[in-house]
């Protein structure tokens, strides 16, 4: 059984490598929640990918995350993602300190969102589980 701070130091392999927007920001530009005009976050951005498209597309954006872009300053926008964090934070304090943070950090919007599905759990942990990679998540409901 991991404990957590084992669970707090493999955080980073939770990263997706995509090759378009991930759905949560795909979604803001569709409803025009995101614009060119309004400038954007991505609090816990991972590899970065959501914030090099949309900055190749002529949008203000810059990301944080503690292992791929740690040198990055938080900083307050406009539009401020939280996409997916929340899940891989085994300790339901950090989780909230780090919804509260980026709320702060919103000026007009705070897009946040969560796994649902539990389909992939190998072991209970605290209130989530650990996968098969050996990193945590905390599952949502609606």
């Amino acid at each position: 059984m991991m404990v957590a701070s084992e669970l707090r130091s493999v955080r980073y392999k939770t990263a997706m490598r995509r090759t378009s927007l991930s759905r949560p920001i795909s979604s803001a530009l569709r409803d025009k929640i995101l614009r060119r005009d309004r400038t954007f976050f991505d609090y816990g951005c991972g590899y970065g990918t959501d914030v090099e498209i949309l900055r190749a597309s002529g949008h203000q954006t810059d990301g944080w995350d503690p292992y791929y872009r740690a040198d990055n300053e938080l900083s307050e926008t406009d539009i401020v993602n939280l996409g997916f964090v929340l899940n891989v934070i085994e300790d339901p304090e950090e989780r909230v300190r780090v919804l509260k943070k980026a709320f702060d950090l919103a000026r007009i919007c705070l897009i946040v969102s969560v796994r649902i599905d539990s389909a992939f759990f190998e072991d209970c942990f605290g209130d989530g589980a650990v996968t098969k990679d050996g990193t945590f998540q905390k599952i949502f409901t609606q």
